[in-house]
């Protein structure tokens, strides 16, 4: 890839300052980080509800990971679920339900058919 000379930035890369602009310091850049995810945790429904970070150094100073779990935690359901208790019509015990299972050859599922050639250049 084409770089930009040194003493002029890339043009692609956001004007300094920007908070997705490279070298932040490490907690400036764990920042930026939490807060993207904690936007998918509240614009997507299915993204899990805590933000987990794992910082990457470079070897040129000291190499080596550092993985942060439960690094926050938006949603903190746990109280939600304790003070709640489900009604009985919903609570299934064990075993209530039928386990069937039969054996299905993928043939039967599955059509093969042949491709036409794909167009030449």
């Amino acid at each position: 890839p084409r770089r930009a000379p040194p003493d002029r930035p890339s043009p692609l890369s956001p004007p300094h300052g920007h908070p997705h602009a490279p070298r932040h310091a490490p907690p400036q850049a764990i920042e930026v980080v939490k807060q993207a995810i904690r936007a998918g945790i509240f614009n997507d429904l299915g993204s899990g509800s805590n933000v987990d970070v794992t910082v990457i150094r470079k070897p040129e100073v000291g190499g080596g990971t550092t993985v942060m779990r439960g690094f926050d935690t938006p949603n903190e359901v746990a109280d939600l679920r304790a003070g709640y208790t489900r009604p009985k019509a919903i609570v299934v015990p064990r075993g209530a339900t039928a386990v069937l299972s039969k054996e299905v050859s993928l043939s039967e599922l599955v059509t093969v058919e042949d491709a036409p050639e794909p167009m030449a250049f």
